[in-house]
């Protein structure tokens, strides 16, 4: 969340580096967050989303994203997504983050960071296409689309997905996710927090932090979180709503 644009770009610097070496991918994983990267941006100055995605890696293309942020007027709410993809999952422009839809009178954009089990979803939703051909995350995605037009309230929505992933056990590592939802002319952004039952390096990579400077709030990840601590970021407390726990598995639901 900003209500300039000087706060935006200080974010694009360690955006760029993650997607080209992240020093906290776990296990024994070099690289980066290179399989893509994407934007959905409220911008309440402009009453308009900015929506946008590739399927090449962010920092071959550093300057599409710095005219995308200058183009923005603020105050404006989002998510800007650099990815790295589950091993067997599918590349490409399609398959970059945020996935958004329209439903009714809202639109609703999803990011994630971490593994499901696809093939567990489709069957739980009834999806009969080509599972090769989708993300988990597309699937997830879905299935989140599935809840919100069921209940037509998205925090229901967001509770009853993070319910019936943890109940079939379709997490296969983490459903760290961000998700901004519009509905007339107002905008929220949900943080889905799932690393606490890590441990080690896993438990570091996948932790999601809170920052603020000014009145530019970022929720981001722990790499991208170490950059900004040395920008003068400081650190601030998220605004839990929720908590689910299924059989141990503690997630965490705030708004921004």
């Amino acid at each position: 969340m900003s209500r300039n644009i000087d706060g935006l770009h200080e974010i694009l610097g360690p955006l760029v580096s993650v997607s080209r070496y992240d020093p906290l991918l776990p296990g024994k994983v070099v690289g980066g967050h290179s399989d893509g990267w994407g934007l959905s941006i409220y911008d309440q100055g402009l009453g308009g989303v900015l929506y946008y995605k590739s399927g090449e890696p962010l920092y071959s293309q550093i300057r599409i994203l710095e005219r995308l942020i200058r183009s923005l007027r603020c105050p404006c709410k989002g998510i800007i997504h650099v990815r790295k993809a589950s091993k067997s999952e599918p590349l490409g422009l399609l398959y970059a983050h945020p996935f958004i839809s329209n439903i009714d009178d809202s639109i609703l954009a999803l990011a994630h960071n971490g593994g499901i089990d696809k093939y567990v979803v489709a069957e739980e939703i009834g999806y009969k296409g080509d599972l090769d051909k989708v993300s988990d995350t597309y699937m997830y995605f879905k299935l989140l689309i599935r809840e919100y037009v069921k209940h037509g309230n998205i925090v229901e929505a967001i509770r009853n997905t993070i319910n019936v992933l943890l109940r079939k056990k379709a997490v296969r590592t983490s459903i760290n996710s961000l998700i901004l939802f519009i509905n007339n002319s107002t905008s929220n952004v949900y943080i889905i927090e799932d690393w606490e039952h890590f441990s080690g390096d896993k438990r570091r990579y996948y932790s999601i932090g809170y920052l603020c400077k000014g009145d530019l709030v970022v929720v981001t990840s722990s790499t991208v979180y170490d950059s900004l601590l040395d920008k003068g970021f400081n650190t601030c407390k998220p605004n839990i709503i929720d908590v689910i726990e299924v059989e141990g598995h503690i997630v965490k639901i705030s708004i921004l």
